[in-house]
């Protein structure tokens, strides 16, 4: 049920129990720590069971979040020869390689885990990350022993590093975050809460600009429709006080949405590059395609 139905586990423990009143010879249902425990041990044998060693895998490393004093180094692999298969990717050709604990992490102990998942699969083609100073630090010390390896920058990653980079030269932007925060501060539980600016992420905010850069937007839209509605807000004299001010930056949100939209086509593109190449290996005289193609997908 929690494998193959998506039930939580203590809904699982719930139905055995509800079962065990109509079945015969059966007095006691498993609890829900005891289906825990189960599918623990079942984690655990996956990441331990031996790996095939090939030449075609990649890997995907990252850290994730803190819980506590400790985060958790992931290695994921994924073999070309299911990349290149005439189907979509599943969520079955991910493979978890190394999953450990690191109260500090540093490019010695990246290093290390590396190298241990090289005894599981083998020396990879290349392996992705987001270029953590540790994460890069430990693959120059992997690439050392294995050149050939190529260190991939993720394209979420490096889009945002490059937005970063192009808004830091901006004091336009500075100035906009600074006015969004102080209008949260001013319009929290009044009448105008519902015109809340989103607040950005303390962690990869350059990864979600385009939540704030289109409530900006849409605000403007919102105070332009106000001047000219006859039966204007009860408030509209503070709708202009607290956010009066976004017109003067209605230029600057078109630049900001435009270089959005240019961060965000590669992604975009990617994505529909890899459809119509699974739509095109899965045939055209398929059965699943005239599907497909009647339906207008």
């Amino acid at each position: 049920m929690v494998l193959s139905a998506a039930t939580s586990i203590r809904a699982a423990a719930a139905v055995l129990e509800l079962f065990t009143r109509y079945l015969p010879f059966t007095d006691q249902a498993p609890c829900a720590n005891s289906g825990r425990l189960w599918l623990l041990r079942v984690g655990l044998f996956r990441l331990n069971c031996p790996k095939e060693k090939a030449d075609d895998w990649v890997w995907l490393m990252d850290h994730t979040l803190q819980l506590g004093p400790y985060k958790c180094l992931i290695i994921l692999g994924i073999r070309l020869s299911a990349w290149e298969a005439d189907r979509p990717l599943a969520h079955q050709d991910m493979t978890l390689l190394n999953l450990t604990p690191m109260a500090q992490s540093s490019g010695e102990r990246v290093h290390e885990q590396l190298l241990a998942a090289v005894e599981k699969t083998g020396v990879p083609l290349a392996v992705v990350s987001d270029e953590g100073s540790d994460l890069k630090r430990g693959m120059e010390f992997f690439q050392q022993d294995h050149p050939a390896v190529r260190h991939q920058h993720d394209m979420k990653h490096k889009n945002a590093l490059l937005l970063k980079k192009e808004l830091s030269r901006d004091p336009c932007w500075g100035e906009f975050v600074t006015q969004a925060n102080r209008t949260k501060l001013g319009t929290t539980q009044t009448a105008l809460a519902f015109l809340n600016p989103p607040g950005l992420k303390s962690k990869a905010r350059y990864m979600n600009l385009d939540t704030l850069v289109n409530w900006g937007q849409r605000t403007l839209e919102y105070l332009d429709a106000s001047d000219g509605a006859a039966d204007r807000p009860a408030d509209h004299g503070k709708l202009k006080e607290k956010l009066g001010w976004l017109r003067s930056y209605r230029p600057a949100l078109k630049r900001w949405s435009e270089l959005l939209a240019v961060a965000a086509r590669p992604r975009a593109w990617s994505k529909e590059a890899f459809i119509l190449r699974s739509a095109t290996n899965c045939g055209r005289n398929s059965t699943g395609w005239r599907r497909r193609r009647r339906r207008g997908g």
